[in-house]
């Protein structure tokens, strides 16, 4: 899904590695590993920090749709709206947080 982006970096957690944020699917790229959350032990999490903090979700009650809705625009312009909303509906549901 997220084949544009070059060089991931894998949060590697419980022998597990992990290419995007559990929540919303944000990859782990270079460009992004600041944004990789912290578990309140200071390790590593699977979230990203727009979607986790101090060990609970920023959004608890958020649904899989209004998720997939926040991720449209920042994969849009790279695909056009109606295919990021596509590959974001197919995608979100498979990341751990929704499962």
């Amino acid at each position: 899904m997220y084949r544009f982006y070059k060089n991931p970096v894998r949060v590697k957690k419980n022998n597990y590695m992990e290419n995007y944020c559990q929540s919303c699917g944000m990859p782990f790229d270079e460009g992004h590993t600041e944004l990789i959350a912290k578990e309140p032990d200071g390790s590593d999490s699977f979230y990203c920090s727009f979607c986790y903090e101090d060990g609970k979700f920023l959004q608890p009650d958020i649904t899989i749709g209004e998720m997939v809705e926040i991720g449209v625009p920042h994969l849009a312009h790279k695909i056009g709206e109606q295919a990021a909303r596509e590959q974001l509906s197919k995608f979100v549901p498979t990341l751990k947080r929704w499962k």
